[in-house]
């Protein structure tokens, strides 16, 4: 089965893409986010993967364009994109504040050179941090990036899984949205486990460790 994982930026589609790549399939992270390697400058559109792998997982963030598609309006490209997959999963975060923290906190680890998957407290945030934000015109473009998966959402009529439910301590309610995806050859209950919310990278206290 060939899946897409289009998401809002920090609303867990790293996480989703790896627990359904660890169930034997290819995963193909954000081909055409040319930011964070010179490889990427060689993934073409459409993707050469998707005809030399039988299960193979491509996650991307909306705003994404391939070079071959440069000044395509991301709706437009996100629909095209989609009809080259068999399941396409749309991914967002409902609770504006703690996902403007959390992109907040996505351009701090950026610019201070960490690990941007790495466990993080609100408290490791600073004034500095919220006023850079602000200079940048961070809070409007993630409301942006986010009407992408709403447009996205109305378009395809895919309806969009939360962050905040994909992650849930009702383990039986993401169980049962797990198996309405119905993908194959994926074991749910591998995949809830991995989802855990233990893992989320955000954590309520400073203890890390």
């Amino acid at each position: 089965m060939k899946l897409l994982i289009i998401g809002a930026p920090r609303s867990g589609t790293t996480s989703l893409s790896r627990g359904i790549a660890s169930q034997n399939y290819f995963l193909k992270d954000e081909p055409y986010n040319y930011d964070i390697g010179p490889t990427k400058l060689d993934n073409k559109y459409p993707l050469k993967e998707l005809g030399e792998y039988k299960n193979i997982i491509v996650k991307t963030i909306g705003y994404q364009l391939p070079k071959e598609k440069e000044g395509t309006n991301p709706i437009d490209f996100g629909i095209e994109f989609s009809s080259h997959f068999d399941k396409t999963i749309l991914l967002d975060r409902l609770i504006w504040d703690s996902h403007y923290e959390a992109y907040v906190n996505l351009f701090r680890k950026l610019r201070l050179g960490l690990d941007i998957y790495s466990p993080w407290t609100f408290n490791s945030l600073t004034k500095k941090d919220f006023q850079w934000a602000i200079e940048n015109g961070v809070e409007e473009e993630l409301k942006n990036r986010k009407k992408i998966i709403s447009d996205l959402s109305e378009n395809l009529n895919i309806p969009i899984t939360y962050y905040e439910h994909l992650y849930s301590e009702d383990r039986i309610k993401v169980f049962e949205m797990i198996n309405k995806w119905d993908l194959e050859d994926i074991d749910p209950f591998e995949l809830l486990d991995y989802l855990d919310p233990s893992k989320k990278y955000r954590k309520e206290n400073k203890d890390l460790i």
